[in-house]
């Protein structure tokens, strides 16, 4: 009997890096720009509905509007 082993790294690799960032980081970033937009859009629309409805409903509308935008641009400033 001949005992042989094989040797595997426990991670995947890596992707070359690009610019001193890896591909994958630089993907996730991007993704958190793209979903803070996306929250941004949203949180406006909020706010423009809340105007329209008026009343108490239009000011929790406004109200998480103004929330839901300001963590969009918080994610989008990361």
């Amino acid at each position: 009997m001949v005992a042989t082993a094989a040797l595997r790294p426990s991670s995947p690799p890596l992707s070359v890096p690009v610019n001193g960032w890896h591909a994958e980081l630089m993907r996730a970033r991007r993704a958190n720009k793209a979903q803070g937009r996306t929250l941004m859009i949203v949180g406006g629309a909020a706010i423009v509905a809340g105007i329209l409805v008026g009343g108490s409903g239009g000011t929790v509308l406004i109200l998480g509007g103004v929330g839901v935008g300001a963590y969009g641009f918080y994610l989008y400033q990361r």
